[in-house]
């Protein structure tokens, strides 16, 4: 079994990334976020190590990083 990872970058509304979180059902999911959008990342995370599969999968890990926006075109460089 591969392991696999999802990256979202979130903006101010978290349905654009929880659903394909949700649909894909990655084992590790890393959420980056700006300081504006650090609340929606907050509550996203909550949601997401909450959430149980019918199945009973769970994620295996959730990671939140916060940059500045300068970053943005090196975001690569920090995952």
């Amino acid at each position: 079994m591969s392991d696999t990872k999802m990256i979202c970058l979130i903006g101010e509304q978290p349905v654009p990334n929880l659903l394909p979180i949700l649909h894909c059902q990655p084992d590790e999911v890393i959420l980056i976020c700006i300081s504006r959008t650090e609340p929606v990342k907050n509550n996203l995370t909550k949601v997401l190590r909450n959430y149980k599969f019918e199945q009973g999968h769970r994620f295996e890990r959730i990671e939140a990083r916060s940059i500045d926006r300068v970053h943005w075109l090196s975001v690569g460089l920090i995952l």
